[in-house]
């Protein structure tokens, strides 16, 4: 909808066709938004431009309208940080872009990493909210996860009673 992000207001109806693409930008906290006081008809692509800056879990709106009919033929996003999934989703008023959890689908994770990533992912994706320390977990590296996730599991301090008692 612009240089800048911002929200765009379409007075009136917006008509997507096949051949058109819709680009939002997106920052840690706001995304582009269309504001439509008529009805909104997609077709064609959509994509999101991440720009730098510390994401968690979250939805965007994107676009609004008094009424909502189709949706995007293909979506695309660039810029996603790690631990996270950018997909679409739509009700009959709004298109919401929503940034959702992934970091149990890390490769190389033992089994308690992986029970740790898939509860952060549960909680984080049903609105737990994230911030403090669970929040540089995000746009960090497949690399440094798996440490993480054992600090978090408390794998590492149970570690030298089981290396002992072995």
């Amino acid at each position: 909808p612009g240089d800048a992000v911002g929200t765009m207001t379409v007075k009136g109806n917006l008509t997507l066709t096949g051949a058109s693409t819709y680009i939002v930008g997106v920052t840690p906290t706001v995304s582009d938004q269309a504001a439509v006081t008529g009805t909104a008809t997609l077709a064609g692509a959509a994509q999101a431009n991440f720009q730098a800056g510390t994401y968690t879990p979250k939805t965007y709106a994107i676009l609004t309208a008094a009424g909502v009919n189709g949706t995007f033929g293909s979506f695309g996003a660039t810029g996603v940080p790690f631990g996270l999934a950018a997909g679409l989703s739509y009700t009959p008023t709004a298109v919401d872009l929503n940034l959702t959890s992934v970091l149990a689908q890390t490769p190389g994770l033992n089994g308690n990493q992986g029970q740790v990533a898939s509860a952060l992912d549960n909680a984080l994706n049903a609105g737990g909210g994230v911030g403090g320390t669970l929040a540089t977990l995000y746009g960090s590296s497949a690399a440094a996860l798996p440490s993480a996730l054992s600090q978090l599991s408390g794998e590492v301090a149970t570690g030298a009673p089981t290396a002992a008692f072995r």
